[in-house]
């Protein structure tokens, strides 16, 4: 244990500073040679081109500092450093040629699949084997998709990316598994990621990034016994991922009615209502993180049978009524 928790933290420390010496040489490369986020004036509302390799120096610097802290037996973390880096591929090739959903869906679906050929997926023996890899497919698109449509602001998709990292890290603590320690590494790079990307941001993730976490953190999900106590357990990762996932579902929800195909962009995501309502962008990070840090207490406690099924109901309840009731108060 004391041993998993030194690893854990050299990942971090490694991690942090590889990140934070990186990113101005990604900086200095993508405005060299062109590679850069231009604004729309629509979704993408910033003055200038920024650059947007930030996800691969967060790749970078979490694949370095887990590669030098992994033990020889630890294959799975090697299968998940690998699909990710798929994930940042397919981000990459999107950031040059923008491809259509279409194609994004067929290339982020051979990801997907990667995984399930190399054992990354629900298990539980009361489920049919079949079922339980349809879902996980399901899962590892839908939460990537997530994370590609909240990484629309400054500091947003590592914010939610850090909250829920965090999660995930704290329960891997209780039970003492070895994802603790990529787990760490992710949580530094971001934290280094973020000095950079917080308002005005200077760098931006792309979608390689927000391909890249979004998959390794849904396919993280596969490596605990959710379901040790009861079926119930399922619902703590719906939970942690409650940011990325009630983002997706609403605007599936809002272009629908608007008569807009779901996977078109639109001002609808929920950081741009805040902003119509008066918030700046530093005060819906502060909201993110202290979101973040409720959803990592009840889903702690709830894991650990502190508090009961209603009582972690009643939990995910008063946080949908308190998200939805910020979007409707104006603050000016």
């Amino acid at each position: 244990m004391v041993s998993l928790l030194i690893d854990a933290c050299k990942a971090g420390s490694i991690a942090f500073l590889l990140t934070f010496f990186l990113i101005p040489l990604f900086c200095w490369f993508s405005r060299r040679y062109s590679l850069v986020d231009m604004p729309d004036g629509v979704i993408k509302k910033h003055e200038s081109p920024i650059p947007n390799l930030g996800g691969l120096a967060v790749y970078c610097g979490f694949a370095v500092a887990s590669l030098s802290l992994l033990h020889t037996d630890a294959e799975f973390a090697r299968f998940l450093l690998f699909g990710s880096a798929l994930f940042l591929f397919i981000g990459l090739i999107d950031d040059r040629v923008c491809l259509t959903p279409g194609q994004k869906f067929f290339c982020q679906s051979i990801a997907a699949l990667f995984f399930l050929k190399m054992g990354f997926c629900f298990v539980d023996q009361s489920i049919p084997s079949l079922m339980t890899c349809v879902v996980s497919f399901w899962w590892i698109v839908t939460v990537t998709n997530a994370f590609n449509l909240i990484d629309i602001m400054d500091g947003l998709a590592a914010t939610t990316a850090l909250g829920i990292a965090l999660s995930l890290a704290i329960i891997a603590l209780y039970i003492k598994a070895a994802i603790l320690v990529l787990l760490v590494a992710l949580i530094g790079s971001l934290f280094a990621f973020l000095w950079y990307n917080k308002p005005p941001a200077c760098i931006y993730l792309g979608d390689a990034g927000a391909l890249f976490i979004g998959g390794f953190l849904a396919v993280c999900t596969f490596l605990y016994p959710w379901s040790r106590h009861a079926m119930s357990g399922y619902l703590i990762p719906l939970f942690i991922f409650f940011v990325p996932l009630f983002e997706l579902v609403a605007l599936i929800v809002i272009r629908t009615y608007k008569g807009i195909p779901f996977y078109l962009p639109s001002p609808d995501h929920f950081s741009m209502y805040l902003v119509r309502n008066g918030w700046n962008k530093k005060s819906i990070l502060w909201y993110i993180g202290f979101v973040s840090l409720f959803i990592a207490g009840v889903s702690i406690l709830f894991f650990n049978q502190q508090i009961s099924l209603v009582e972690f109901s009643i939990s995910a309840l008063f946080l949908v009524m308190t998200w939805l009731c910020f979007l409707t108060i104006r603050t000016v």
